[in-house]
């Protein structure tokens, strides 16, 4: 039986903090729908400034995402199809830009700016991993021997510049 409510307070948002920075990716999940087959897909996402989110894409139509940043701030990178960074949005909790909703079919990747950084996020499920992303062949995958490269880059990176 599921319950009435579900309360995300510091108590949730610290321990999902504390998961992130134990985490080998510097992030951590915490799933708030009840399923994968689920039509919205929820999560609160905690991330450290070293995590690497590999640029992708959601192929499927209707596939948007909406983030909200709960606390700390983060750059949200769009791309073009060669890997220019065609927007760098910056969004942090409680200024004027802490939400972006996202259409499907855009390469995207997000880097936390502040230590212990959350988002909340809603997506059009359901969720099949094998069908849910496209990684971007013009950048490295998170094994990468480059990422830290590529990471570093990020970080300075602005509109109409290209990773080389």
């Amino acid at each position: 039986m599921m319950n009435k409510y579900r309360m995300l307070n510091d108590q949730v948002v610290e321990a999902l903090l504390a998961q992130s920075r134990r985490a080998e990716r510097k992030r951590a999940h915490l799933n708030l729908h009840q399923s994968h087959h689920d039509p919205v897909q929820r999560f609160l996402i905690a991330m450290q400034p070293d995590s690497y989110v590999c640029p992708h894409y959601h192929s499927e139509p209707d596939k948007w995402e909406l983030f909200t940043v709960i606390r700390g701030a983060f750059s949200f990178f769009i791309f073009d199809d060669d890997g220019t960074i065609c927007e760098r949005l910056e969004l942090s909790a409680g200024h004027s830009n802490f939400s972006l909703e996202l259409a499907s079919g855009q390469w995207h990747s997000v880097i936390a700016l502040q230590t212990n950084s959350v988002f909340f996020e809603v997506k059009r499920g359901p969720y099949c991993a094998s069908r849910d992303k496209l990684f971007a062949p013009w950048a490295p995958k998170e094994a990468d021997e480059n990422v830290g490269q590529y990471h570093r880059w990020l970080l300075a990176a602005k509109p109409g510049e290209r990773f080389s």
